[in-house]
């Protein structure tokens, strides 16, 4: 899509896929709600926010064909609040399986959950910065 990002330029995964960015994106009656009531309502089949959740997913998706393409990546990991959402690494999974199979890659979620970040700064500290 051409959503404008936070960084100024157009159609960034950032713009699409993000807790703000679905939040944003939310019209009629979720607006104002959280990301993570959106993915509630999601689960219950509710149309809206079914359609925010998947295009967010699609567009991850997207983006580790990409990083498969241009990296040959084998694993991928998927944190962040968005990617941490009950279900979400399924969703995305599911639009990966549409493209070919050499595009596969094995998708899990961030085993630290919300503290990966951190825990993976700090030993790139010990281990990687000479």
């Amino acid at each position: 899509t051409d959503t404008e990002c936070g960084c100024g330029r157009r159609g960034c995964v950032e713009a699409v896929s993000s807790g703000r960015a679905i939040m944003g994106a939310a019209k009629n009656k979720l607006a104002g709600y959280s990301t993570k009531y959106i993915f509630e309502l999601a689960r219950q089949g509710y149309k809206e926010a079914e359609f925010l959740t998947e295009r967010s997913a699609s567009t991850i998706a997207e983006l580790i064909v990409s990083l498969k393409l241009l990296l040959d990546c084998q694993v991928v990991v998927v944190g962040g609040s968005v990617g941490l959402a009950d279900g979400y690494v399924q969703k995305v999974s599911k639009h990966l399986s549409i493209y070919s199979e050499i595009c596969n890659v094995m998708l899990f979620p961030a085993y630290f959950r919300s503290d990966s970040g951190l825990i993976g700064a700090t030993l790139w500290d010990r281990y990687c910065i000479t």
